[in-house]
């Protein structure tokens, strides 16, 4: 029995990340043929895979890389309240690490929230029945 073709749809989180709009370019810069409204299904099936294929790694780490990010902050800060304080250069390092982590949490959250609406319309309202 052949398999199914698998359905892709376009994640919300890749617009959170400027490199997605180099793929995007890219995919859709090469030449297609046929009718006007082949080359646009062509193009835009090729930019949903290229975009897929892209974010595959991206979003595999999104979890860990919110660990990791939790984890150095917490030696900054645990540094900080131990030493009285941090250098110029540590300071630094804690901003950034924390913006890092706000953007990683907001990934997670976009992704999350978009999986949680296609869910919902799927199965509907459970509670609908009571009301």
């Amino acid at each position: 029995m052949p398999m199914a073709k698998r359905l892709l749809k376009f994640e919300n989180v890749w617009t959170s990340y400027p490199a997605s709009a180099a793929v995007v370019r890219n995919a859709w810069s090469k030449n297609a043929t046929g009718s006007v409204s082949q080359i646009l299904n062509h193009k835009l099936n090729r930019t949903l895979k290229a975009l897929f294929f892209w974010s595959r790694s991206k979003l595999k780490i999104l979890n860990q890389l919110k660990e990791n990010l939790k984890k150095e902050i917490l030696v900054l800060q645990t540094s900080e309240s131990e030493n009285g304080g941090l250098s110029a250069d540590e300071f630094w390092v804690l901003k950034t690490k924390i913006n890092e982590l706000n953007a990683t949490l907001a990934r997670l959250n976009t992704w999350w929230r978009q999986r949680t609406k296609v869910k919902w319309m799927n199965e509907g309202d459970c509670n609908s029945r009571f009301f």
